[in-house]
């Protein structure tokens, strides 16, 4: 078994370079400069690692306000090749969905990338309006999952983020 060590941080430090070429490495963003204005512009980051090799990020950018909710748009999920199917993403976003102060997190995924969408899926988000969403927001906070009125509730949260 690999023993992978995950972190959460705001300063990627050492990890910098590596990043950019892991994320360039997914083939959904081709910019270095863009990449790296992300990463350093990141809420706050949370990374795999193997042997102090970095094999896995996931960025949560801009943390915003929405009436009570701290919510992120997050972005930037890759996972080196070999160790993809491994749980690493599935793990990164666990961790982050798990760790964090905020309340909502949103995924934009390119429809195209369907390897990030089931394991967005399998981390139990939501779809609605091409946006993906974690559901543990209302578990803890705000609501009790007992209806469709919630997931009623989470959609019109979402379509006001959106048109704000």
């Amino acid at each position: 078994m690999v023993n992978i060590e995950y972190t959460i941080t705001k300063d990627i430090g050492i990890y910098l370079n590596d990043a950019i070429d892991l994320i360039i490495s997914g083939g959904q963003w081709s910019s270095k400069s863009y990449v790296k204005n992300t990463i350093t512009s990141s809420e706050y980051i949370v990374l795999a690692t193997h042997n102090k090799k970095l094999i896995g990020i996931f960025l949560a950018k801009n943390k915003l306000k929405f009436k009570d909710i701290t919510y992120c748009i997050g972005g930037l999920l890759s996972v080196n090749e070999e160790y993809r199917n491994k749980s690493v993403g599935y793990n990164l976003i666990k961790l982050r969905d798990n760790s964090s102060n905020i309340d909502l997190f949103i995924a934009t995924i390119n429809p195209k990338n369907e390897i990030s969408i089931k394991t967005f899926l399998k981390s139990k988000y939501k779809y609605h309006n091409d946006l993906y969403y974690n559901t543990n927001f209302y578990e803890r906070l705000y609501y009790k999952p007992i209806s469709n009125k919630n997931n009623l509730n989470i959609k019109i949260i979402l379509d006001n983020i959106i048109n704000k």
